[in-house]
């Protein structure tokens, strides 16, 4: 059930209003976006969320907002619920789920597809508050864990984009439980490459292909 403040956000928003959705994705974190009629996000919750981007898989839905200003979205009301000890984790766990699983955007990618278009700095910057909740209650190192590792369709892990940055290794990596930063380094995922027409491995933090 829909929170009280949003219970009137239209979830089928008229396709009239598409051209009114420009959405400055670079920041993320920073000042508010202009959503048009989706403009209530900041009254959501996480259920109000979880409810959307399951709406969102829907062919029959037309929705005002972008897969990757709701990506935005996220981000923002996770870190919102994460520092906010009223919040069940086990509702902040289901968002985390449904952002990486409901293929939300263009109806077959999850709305974290688009996190390169967030800016990798901010991305890394939600990591390193996320990592801070890990020291009360080590879920959320788990789900860390299943962020950075969850490949985005068939695409590179946000995890493998983050090791790119300069600060993930000291700031993200370096806090994690030293059982997991192991796990990370030792994780390999598959890709298939055009050119050869072969699946190929890598490591998720060197990006160097591995033998299989």
């Amino acid at each position: 059930m829909m929170s009280q403040t949003s219970a009137n956000v239209n979830t089928n928003v008229n396709p009239v209003y598409a051209d009114v959705v420009q959405v400055n994705l670079s920041k993320l974190l920073d000042d508010p976006d202009d959503l048009g009629m989706f403009g209530g996000w900041r009254n959501w919750s996480l259920q109000d969320i979880v409810r959307i981007l399951k709406d969102m898989t829907k062919p029959e839905r037309y929705h005002g907002v972008t897969g990757f200003a709701m990506g935005n979205i996220v981000f923002r009301k996770l870190l919102e619920a994460a520092a906010d000890p009223s919040v069940p984790f086990e509702v902040i766990e289901e968002t985390v789920h449904a952002a990486l699983e409901a293929p939300a955007c263009m109806k077959k990618y999850d709305v974290l597809t688009g996190f390169k278009a967030f800016g990798e700095q901010a991305v890394c910057d939600f990591f390193k508050e996320f990592v801070k909740r890990g020291t009360d209650d080590a879920r959320y190192y788990d789900l860390i864990y299943t962020m950075l590792t969850h490949q985005l369709n068939g695409n590179y892990p946000l995890g493998f984009a983050m090791s790119q940055h300069n600060g993930f290794n000291h700031e993200v990596l370096a806090k994690l439980p030293s059982k997991m930063q192991k796990q990370l380094k030792s994780y390999t995922f598959d890709m298939d490459d055009e050119d050869t027409n072969r699946r190929l491995c890598y490591s998720l933090l060197t990006g160097e292909s591995v033998a299989m």
